[in-house]
């Protein structure tokens, strides 16, 4: 990623990166195994890239800050597709000086729909989120209500299909003490629009806990657990998760 700063001006970036989208959607992302998966960022179980809601590619990013308003523009140079830009973006968010802040995301992708072999795939994806968060001291607690128009996909008998959902994300942590984090929230993605193939008590809901121990800034042990209550394409009772790890991050830079 390249990009230019100024005080006054904001910053212009260049290349694969964060997307404006998650500028918003960032707000629930906090845990380290689980979670994010009701936003629409990670859609079709991919980084976002493409669509330009996670790590987006190609992409032209603009962010400055007015007083307590931050403000994003995006656009995705074109690819592969037909169309001048392959996707656009705008984030909006709100800082109200206590630890509240309010944020809104739209993010629209351009793809070349006839040539995909994607069933109910009728036209190209977006998403819409709206966030809220609090975080002051030890404590972070936050929410998001996504509008996604074929957004995201599952595979059921040899098919992918592409569906509409709504979807809500809860995250909060609290440090019990300097070095220990404890984590709990929810996902929920409620499919509509479902080709008949997919089970029409398909969806995701999902809690969980967890909670994370650091040895330094950098280096940290977690474990956290899924529990979940959601239901697959297939019509089966999903299964709860347990995972357990260590995470150390290293920097060449000082």
């Amino acid at each position: 990623m390249l990009g230019l700063s100024h005080a006054e001006f904001g910053r212009l970036t260049f290349g694969k990166q964060w997307s404006v989208y998650y500028d918003v959607s960032e707000y629930t992302d906090w845990f380290n195994v689980f979670g994010a998966q009701a936003t629409g960022t990670y859609n079709a179980g991919t980084a976002g890239g493409v669509t330009g809601t996670g790590r987006a590619e190609k992409a032209v990013i603009y962010r400055n800050q007015f007083g307590n308003l931050l403000l994003g523009g995006q656009i995705q140079l074109k690819g592969d597709t037909d169309h001048d830009i392959d996707g656009y973006s705008f984030s909006a968010r709100y800082s109200f000086g206590f630890g509240l802040s309010l944020g809104v995301a739209y993010n629209q992708a351009q793809l070349n729909i006839e040539s995909l072999e994607l069933v109910g795939l009728n036209n190209n994806p977006s998403a819409a989120i709206l966030g809220i968060k609090y975080e002051k001291g030890p404590l972070r607690a936050a929410f998001t209500y996504t509008n996604q128009d074929n957004n995201e996909t599952v595979d059921v008998a040899d098919v992918t299909v592409v569906y509409d959902g709504i979807g809500l994300e809860f995250y909060a942590h609290y440090y019990w003490t300097e070095n220990l984090r404890l984590m709990a929230g929810f996902n929920y993605l409620n499919p509509d629009d479902l080709d008949p193939r997919v089970d029409e008590n398909f969806e995701l809901k999902y809690g969980v806990l967890g909670a994370a121990y650091y040895f330094t800034r950098n280096a940290f042990a977690f474990a956290e657990s899924k529990i979940d209550i959601g239901t697959d394409q297939n019509g089966e009772d999903r299964f709860d998760v347990f995972m357990v790890g260590m995470r150390a991050d290293f920097s060449l830079t000082r």
